[in-house]
This record gives structure tokens, C-alpha cells and sequence, in this order.
């Protein structure tokens, strides 16, 4: 046992019941000099021990409370620290970073392509609800090419799920295997496009970065590839049912990524605000974060909806 319920009082000494002194000693015990000591010494020896356990109570109250008032945080709990500062905050529906169409942000013929967003909720999502936070295609259109990313809430956790459709309106929805995703905790999701057909995601917990969920794969067929002309839209928008954070976000391409694949998402795990340096910057289309691009086109990120700084907070 540890803790005070440990420090407790020694049993009292009752003396040897089988003592075989002779009648002389046993006549020395009697001496009144002697008994006023023993007297005297067991609540001596009484109060040493309760001194003692108050003492322990007394180091033990203070140092907790020293604790506190150096971190500002009981001493017992480790200070987190969030990996996101300047992350976007989505409190409303209609509120999305919007960037520009432009070359790269779609599957490219002869290129692998990967999509990557770190996100935080704000409560874990319901089974059979659907929260999408990501989609370039137009909503205006009949057919409707491009592609879309969110969550679904199921039995087995919380699954991606991939809207994926070319112009010829061949593909659709791909459902990926659950996992779980706590509210209030950052996530990296990775959607994979390579040799033109098979569609993969990846999930990384930031708590966990060499923690890299594979939640399956599909084999979309040839030709299938989502291009369209529409804004890439991250946030709240159609349903307006996402509400948390936004960390960086952004799209890979380059030729056999498939090769580099495992590598580049531990790296982008572990060091999410870095372009990684043995990256080519050619291969970087867009790395947003805090609204600025660090890809090679320094696209434009913007804000459509209501001001974040309206926001009193998006936890």
C-alpha cells in the first residue's frame, strides 16, 4: 500500500504474556522509577508517529499545490500543447476556405496524386450521420466530376467516405473501413489516387504519428479521374454539418509516389507544419496552412462565410 492509508500506527505492546522472570526480577519491574518511565514513553512514541503522518499529509497537500501554482494545471495531469495555433475554426455552416481551380489540384495522367487535411472535431460523429469537409466539384452541375471527403458515422467507428466521378459520371461513392475518431483530438487523413485507378486512405492519429491506419482500398477502373474546373472548398458547406478545426491541408503529385508513400505520411505526421525537404517543390501543388499557401504556386486561400474572428470559440 502506498499514500497515508500505509503510515498507520504500530500495534500497541502488550508485554510477553509467558514471562518466566524469577520473583527478584520480576520485583526490579516493579520499581516506581521504572514504571513512571515506561509510562511516559509510550505516548512519547505515540505522538512521534502521529507528528510523522501529519508531516507526510502536510509535504505532500503543499507540494501539490506548488505544482499547480508553477503550471497552472493539476500536477498529476501533463500540460498538452496544440499542435495547431492558427488553426481555421468552422462554428457555422457556409463557413469553408476556398482556393482557386488551378493545374494540379485534380489527378493528373501519369501521376499519383494525394490529398492530405489534419482536422479536429467537435464531437464525434453519430452512427449514420454524414460530415463532409472537403470537395472540389461543382454543385451546379447535372453530372457533377470531382471528388469530395468526409466521415460517416457506423457501427464500427467512424468511416471515410470518397465521392470520386468523371465526366462520363463513371464512379461514386467509396465507403472505407471505420476507425475511431474522438472528438477534440487533430487527425491526418490521406486520400491516395496511383496508377490511375486505385483509391486508398490513410488515417493518422497526432498522438500517435508512426500510427498510420490503412482503411482500405479500391480499384475504381481505368479513366476514372475526377478533373472539373471547380474551387477546392475546405469547411462547412452543403449540409454545413462540420464543426471543429482546420489544420494544413494540401495536394501531392508526382510520378511512383506509391514508392515514397509510407515515408511521406509518418514524415507529415511527425512534422505537419514542414514541407518535407526531400520532397521536389514541383511535386508540392498546394500546402496550406493559417490561409498561406507554401506550395509552388502560392495559390490564394480565402474565406467565404461568416469572419473567424466573429468566433468567441470553436471547441
Amino acid at each position: 500500500m502506498s499514500g497515508p492509508e500505509a503510515l498507520k500506527m504500530p500495534p500497541p505492546d502488550h508485554g510477553n504474556r509467558n514471562d518466566r522472570r524469577g520473583p527478584e526480577e520480576a520485583h526490579h519491574s516493579l520499581d516506581p522509577s521504572q514504571h513512571e518511565r515506561s509510562s511516559f514513553s509510550a505516548p512519547i512514541l505515540a505522538a512521534g508517529f502521529i507528528l510523522a503522518f501529519f508531516s507526510a499529509l502536510a509535504l505532500i497537500f503543499t507540494g501539490g499545490i506548488v505544482a499547480r501554482q508553477l503550471t497552472g494545471r493539476p500536477s498529476s495531469l501533463p500540460e498538452r500543447v496544440d499542435p495547431f495555433p492558427d488553426s481555421f475554426p468552422i462554428f457555422s455552416p457556409n463557413l469553408a476556405l476556398h482556393v482557386p481551380d488551378a493545374a494540379g489540384l485534380d489527378p493528373v495522367d501519369g501521376t499519383d496524386f494525394l490529398f492530405f487535411s489534419w482536422f479536429r472535431l467537435r464531437k464525434t460523429v453519430a452512427v449514420n450521420e454524414r460530415v463532409m469537409f472537403i470537395a472540389k466539384y461543382d454543385p451546379n452541375s447535372k453530372i457533377r466530376p470531382g471528388y469530395s471527403f468526409g466521415l460517416k458515422g457506423a457501427s464500427d467507428g467512424t468511416r471515410p467516405i470518397v465521392y470520386w466521378q468523371n465526366e462520363r459520371e463513371e464512379g461514386k461513392w467509396f465507403t472505407f473501413t471505420g476507425a475511431s475518431v474522438r472528438a477534440r483530438e487533430w487527425y491526418l487523413m490521406v486520400i491516395s489516387f496511383r496508377k490511375g485507378r486505385f483509391l486508398g486512405v490513410h488515417l493518422v492519429p497526432h498522438t500517435s504519428p508512426k500510427s498510420v491506419e490503412v482503411l482500405g482500398g479500391y480499384d475504381v477502373g481505368e479513366s476514372v479521374s475526377p478533373c472539373n474546373a471547380a474551387d477546392l472548398v475546405v469547411g462547412s458547406f452543403s449540409d454545413g454539418s462540420f464543426r471543429g478545426r482546420l489544420g494544413p491541408f494540401g495536394v501531392i503529385s508526382r510520378e511512383n509516389l506509391s514508392d515514397d508513400l509510407s515515408k511521406l505520411i509518418k514524415e507529415m505526421a511527425k512534422t505537419p507544419l514542414v514541407v518535407p525537404s526531400w520532397l521536389p517543390p514541383e511535386n508540392v501543388f498546394l500546402w496550406s496552412y493559417n490561409r498561406k499557401d507554401m506550395g509552388i504556386k502560392k495559390l490564394a486561400v480565402t474565406v467565404e462565410g461568416l469572419s473567424p474572428e466573429r468566433s468567441t470559440s470553436a471547441e
